[in-house]
Order: C-alpha cells, then sequence, then structure tokens
C-alpha cells in the first residue's frame, strides 16, 4: 500500500523538511552539511524568544533615555506616584532572569547536539512509527499569558521525534505502519 502511495512518498521528505540529497546522507549515517544549520536552530529556539524580549526591552530602554525629557519622566512618576526607575529595574531583572534560565535550560541540549554535529552521524530507526500530538503550556513570556503550544511528534519505540504539524498530518493516515527514521544519536 504505502509503495503504491506516489504522493505520500513525495510529501512525507518534503513535509519532514528533507531533499534527496539529504536523504541519501542519512542512508549512509551522516548528517548533511544542510542539515546542520537547521539543528542549530532547533537546539537554540528556547532562547529565541527571551533573548527577543531581552533585545526589545533595552532597545525600549534606550529610546526612552535618548528621546524622553527629563521632565516628562518626573511628571509621570509624580501621576503614578511611583518611581519609575524602580519599576524599570524590576522588570530589567525579570527580562535578564528568564534568558538566564532558558540558557541553562538549554544547555544540554545544546551540548548534545554539538557533539551530534561534530561527529555528523545519523541514526537509524526501524519500526512501527506512530503519530502522536500534546498540548504543553508555554514557557517565557507565552507563560505570562497561559499560552498553550501545541506539540507533534513520531513515535518509534522508545523514541519520540518532534516534528511540524504538516509532517505529523501526512504520516497520520500511515500512523501504525513500518517506516525506517533517521536522526542524529542523541539530540
Amino acid at each position: 500500500m504505502l509503495d503504491e502511495d506516489a504522493e505520500f512518498l513525495r510529501n512525507l521528505p518534503e513535509s519532514n523538511g528533507f531533499t534527496k540529497d539529504e536523504l541519501t546522507a542519512n542512508r549512509l549515517h551522516r548528517i548533511a552539511q544542510s542539515q546542520r544549520g537547521r539543528l542549530w536552530g532547533l537546539a537554540l529556539e528556547p532562547l529565541r524568544t527571551s533573548l527577543t524580549a531581552l533585545l526589545g526591552w533595552l532597545l525600549f530602554l534606550f529610546v526612552l533615555k535618548t528621546f524622553c525629557p527629563p521632565m516628562l519622566f518626573a511628571f509621570a512618576e509624580v501621576a503614578l506616584g511611583k518611581s519609575l526607575y524602580v519599576l524599570f529595574a524590576f522588570i530589567t531583572v525579570g527580562v535578564v532572569v528568564s534568558f538566564v534560565l532558558n540558557l541553562l535550560g538549554s544547555f544540554g541540549t545544546v551540548l548534545t547536539l554539538v557533539r551530534d554535529v561534530l561527529q555528523g552521524e545519523a541514526v537509524c530507526l526501524e519500526g512501527r512509527v506512530s503519530t502522536s500530538s500534546f498540548t504543553e503550556k508555554a514557557k517565557g513570556l507565552g507563560q505570562l499569558h497561559n499560552e498553550d503550544i501545541d506539540q507533534f511528534v513520531y513515535a518509534i519505540g522508545n523514541d519520540y521525534l518532534r516534528v511540524s504539524e504538516d509532517a505529523f498530518l501526512v504520516l497520520r493516515p500511515y500512523s501504525g505502519s513500518v517506516f525506517r527514521v533517521y536522526a542524529t544519536p542523541r539530540s
């Protein structure tokens, strides 16, 4: 059935972001050069949001300091009945702490990824592949807004490989079928 579904065989690698050259390298148990950049991006993804918030906040403070007259600060402090500098200090500390916690939280992932990328090896997992999805609470700034994030995975044995929603939807009708999946050994 799978061998006869040419559209599925064309869409599956495409929905997972693989080219024919990358699949050829993976079949030889190597990570293709073009895949290394994407692996770095995935490892550093948790830092992206908190780093963006930190840089945005620092830019806001710079613009405020550069273009707002001191008289406006004094007026705002009288109107609010609070020191803006203390408020800005608390916000700055919160944003910096968020960034540092995300940095420490992704350290293990980045370390194993560095080992995988430097060794350049891909492993082959073969067996019944099931699609699975779950919802988890957002981290970082998304936590403040009670945001949820949908996660999509391929489950093969005891391994869970995170995939895009498109890749999940393409494989879902064939969930439970036997496939060969290529992945990095540790990350």
